[in-house]
């Protein structure tokens, strides 16, 4: 079969629409599950009824509301990591760098309670944050205007040698991928994804880190879910310019999605431009420097490899918390077919995936 015609196959089959994007994320109650093209302005899960099914206290329902935002910089030296993470029962305030030429990562990480971070709800205009003990991580959220800035101050400790400066990521020409994924049939995920080209500086140390926008792009995942107790998914994230010197982004999960085929959170950037992709299954030969990972569809159109150069690994096991997560940044390889059937290929692309799970 010709590519063209394999083209007109899976575009007619398997294509998803995105829709204008709803005012609030949940309305009379119900939440909006969709995939949508623009920014949900009014982002408050709190706001379904019975996402349990039964009735259930405000409290309860609060404490199993799981929270962050986080963003990846992809730099042609540097890739970065900075995350406010709320799951209630811990929160985590995060920075990862990993210098690519002497593949040395530095990490910075504290534990929290609830209400020492706060994660935004909606990015049109606010602020996700947390500021204490002599460190700051924020971003200050300006949909509504066009670009996300983000201010960070975090301090030297043990091998971390302090990270601090600001940078700006500008959405023009840039399209999100914003889901809200249905668990049940009440009770869900949302998820506000993207690229932004990014510009401004950040000290690591002694070393100064120049981030310009024709060489540098940022990742953004903002995201809330009323998760089941174990939570779980797979997960690769990547960027970077491809031969013809396109900018590429790209985005695989496998979720808990009870219909992965019309709600995921699968997309390629080319360019800015979104190409929304089908379900996709992950196979790993580890999680350790020099394993494998497969990402792959059943339509052909996801043949993705990647492939641990540097290990991540986070374990708590504190009363009712228990996590397995693995964070591995490495290099991409293999291909995704656009909408318009060509082959675009991801050698020498740069990002990270997770195994994750929790159980909280």
């Amino acid at each position: 079969m010709a590519i063209g015609e394999f083209g007109a196959i899976f575009g007619a089959v398997l294509k998803r629409d995105r829709s204008s994007a709803p005012e609030s994320l949940v309305t009379r109650g119900r939440f909006n599950f969709g995939t949508f093209d623009g920014p949900i302005a009014h982002v408050e899960p709190m706001e379904a009824k019975r996402p349990f099914g039964l009735p259930v206290p405000r409290a309860v329902r609060a404490w199993r509301l799981k929270e962050w935002q986080a963003v990846q910089i992809v730099h042609e030296r540097y890739f970065i990591l900075l995350a406010l993470f709320d799951a209630k029962t811990l929160a985590i305030a995060q920075a990862k760098v990993y210098d690519r030429s002497t593949r040395k990562k530095f990490v910075f990480e504290r534990q929290l309670p609830t209400w020492k971070i706060q994660v935004a709800r909606g990015l049109m205009h606010s602020r996700s944050h947390y500021r204490g003990r002599g460190c700051e991580l924020t971003f200050d959220n300006r949909l509504a205007q066009g670009h996300l800035d983000i201010h960070v101050d975090l301090p030297a400790a043990g091998d971390f040698p302090g990270l601090s400066g600001s940078v700006t990521g500008q959405i023009a020409g840039n399209d999100p991928l914003v889901v809200s994924i249905p668990f049940a049939d009440n009770r869900g995920m949302y998820s506000h994804k993207g690229p932004f080209t990014v510009d401004g500086t950040l000290r690591l140390g002694s070393d100064e880190i120049q981030l310009e926008r024709s060489k540098s792009l940022l990742l953004l995942d903002d995201h809330k879910g009323f998760y089941p107790v174990e939570m779980k998914w797979d997960w690769v994230t990547c960027a970077g310019r491809d031969e013809a010197g396109r900018l590429l982004a790209l985005n695989l999960t496998r979720n808990q999605s009870i219909d992965p085929a019309r709600y995921n959170e699968n997309c390629l950037w080319i360019d800015g431009k979104a190409h929304l992709l089908g379900p996709v299954r992950f196979e790993r030969e580890g999680c350790s420097e020099g394993d494998r990972w497969t990402i792959r569809d059943d339509e052909g159109r996801v043949d993705v490899g990647f492939e641990v150069e540097v290990e991540g690994r986070v374990d708590i096991n504190v009363l009712l918390l228990r996590s397995d997560y693995y964070g591995p940044f490495g290099r991409f390889s293999g291909h995704v077919v656009a909408d318009d059937a060509s082959t675009v290929s991801l050698e020498g692309l740069f990002g990270m995936g997770e195994r994750f799970y929790l159980r909280c």
